[in-house]
């Protein structure tokens, strides 16, 4: 997957072909992620990469670009966030108390 992501990258000009790219997503069974995260070797600052990022598709929304540590590792969070959201009025709330748990 990373592969693919880096030659696309590339192709559009915000990473070398050689450069390091790794994703990171987290979904369940029956669940979409919102939000996915992203690293690469790029030399554009903070806001014009997240300009170029998001001119590559409309299929496509970052939200936020900034410079982490070399040592830095996408799938080694140290906190994650989950939110499952539900139809109001949930449609059966022993579901929604049974996947809570």
């Amino acid at each position: 997957m990373e592969g693919e992501i880096r030659s696309y990258l590339a192709r559009h000009r915000i990473v070398r072909p050689t450069s390091s790219v790794a994703v990171a997503s987290r979904t369940d069974r029956g669940v979409s992620a919102v939000g996915n995260a992203l690293t690469m070797d790029a030399t554009l600052p903070g806001p014009t990469l997240l300009r170029s990022l998001n001119g590559i598709s409309p299929d496509l929304f970052f939200t936020a670009a900034t410079e982490v540590p070399e040592d830095f590792r996408v799938r080694r969070a140290v906190r994650r966030v989950y939110r499952y959201l539900e139809p109001t009025p949930p449609t059966d709330l022993r579901r929604v108390e049974e996947a809570a748990r």
